[in-house]
């Protein structure tokens, strides 16, 4: 894998999320990956984004991301995504999100999201 640019890396990770191959998902983040929501730490380390994410998994059982656009440079990498699917209520969910991420040695080392929380808790309730 560490001869995957930055972008083949998230690449990767879309369609393992879109397949719902969470495992693999979660070997495309380092040891010590750190996720920010509005540039506030919320998760420090793989197994707690994993464990973090599981209340979406659980929310939204066919969660999907459609890439808007997908922008590489370097190690860093800008994502325009949404969330799609259906809550457990039946209502469709289709949030807007932003991910900046930073890949080193061929793992997503950092991520940065950007969305409206109300919007996605609206959604998924």
């Amino acid at each position: 894998m560490a001869s995957q640019s930055a972008k083949q890396v998230v690449e990767e990770m879309i369609r393992h999320f879109n397949t719902h191959d969470l495992d693999a998902v979660y070997t495309l983040l380092a040891d010590d990956y750190r996720q920010y929501l509005s540039s506030a730490i919320q998760v420090a380390g793989r197994d707690a984004a994993r464990q973090a994410d599981s209340a979406l998994y659980e929310a939204v059982s066919d969660y999907r991301r459609e890439t808007v656009a997908l922008l590489a440079e370097g190690n860093s990498v800008s994502l325009e995504w949404r969330l799609l699917g259906t809550s457990q209520t039946g209502t469709p969910v289709n949030v807007a999100l932003v991910s900046l991420m930073r890949i080193a040695d061929g793992k997503i080392a950092e991520g940065s999201l950007y969305f409206d929380a109300a919007s996605l808790a609206a959604a998924i309730h």
